[in-house]
């Protein structure tokens, strides 16, 4: 799963927006794959400054991209174990 332009409008910021959206997708993320899908990680492009704030929910940095104009996190596949075939039927 791809987390794309996860933004707070300027006003709104400060407010745990961001954190309650972030917080949402990944929620539904791991109830999709545990029911529907064999969803392994997600990942999302984010500028530098914001780093640290998806490190805080688990995102690692993927190294080759810190000098891209959007480091690509993601968060490892342990938070969503692969389905064995039987359960996928």
């Amino acid at each position: 799963m791809k987390i794309a332009r996860l933004a707070t409008h300027i006003k709104w910021r400060g407010k745990g927006i961001g954190r309650y959206m972030l917080k949402y997708s990944i929620s539904i993320a791991k109830y999709l794959s545990r029911k529907y899908t064999g969803c392994r990680f997600i990942t999302v492009d984010v500028y530098e400054n914001r780093i640290s704030f998806y490190e805080d929910y688990g995102f690692k940095l993927i190294q080759s991209t810190r000098n891209k104009p959007h480091p690509k996190l993601y968060v490892n596949h342990v938070v969503f174990p692969k389905k064995q075939d039987s359960q996928l039927e």
